[in-house]
């Protein structure tokens, strides 16, 4: 968000667009949402929304949301777009599937960056669908262009409790990989 934000002040890019799975994060369904199609993915987009404000200064998401300078919608509504001059965001991408990330990857026009982030510890796909994520590391590994980083819980800027949290869940993790 934060690179995206520089590109649009140093006018490499015209404008950004987010997008995300709407998977919900359960094993039960949030059901129907009232409202509009914009209404009910506003939540889905509640983190970027916030993220945006805390590092703008002098203006809110609201507002470049007016200018049309940042779009939000999920990633299954991409099918058939061509990005020229923007910065594509892909959150939450452990939730797509392998054609979801094929189609979105594909869609990557001239003077465009592209960034696509995800956590493969909180995949929330039914246990049966593969992540789109985990099939393209595999898929683009070694591609020229296409750089990963990976982070760990030194990474974590939440709360200093959040990085003990991740790294006792991973130890969980090792713990009972070794014992099967």
């Amino acid at each position: 968000t934060y690179c995206g934000l520089q590109l649009l002040n140093m006018k490499v890019i015209s404008d950004i667009m987010y997008l995300r799975s709407a998977v919900e994060s359960s094993d039960k369904s949030l059901g129907f949402l009232p409202g509009t199609a914009e209404e009910k993915l506003r939540f889905y987009n509640l983190p970027f929304l916030d993220k945006l404000d805390e590092l703008l200064l002098e203006t809110k998401a609201e507002k470049l949301e007016e200018q049309n300078r940042i779009s939000m919608f999920p990633v299954n509504f991409a099918r058939g777009m061509n990005w020229v001059g923007k910065c594509v965001i892909l959150d939450e991408a452990q939730n797509t599937t392998p054609v979801q990330m094929k189609m979105f990857l594909t869609r990557l026009g001239e003077n465009s960056r592209m960034v696509v982030t995800g956590d493969l510890t909180q995949v929330d796909l039914p246990r049966h669908q593969r992540s789109g994520l985990v099939n393209t590391l595999e898929v683009l590994d070694g591609v020229k262009g296409i750089g990963v980083t990976r982070f760990d819980s030194r990474d974590v800027v939440r709360h200093p409790l959040v990085q003990r949290i991740v790294e006792a869940y991973d130890r969980h993790e090792r713990d009972t990989d070794t014992q099967r």
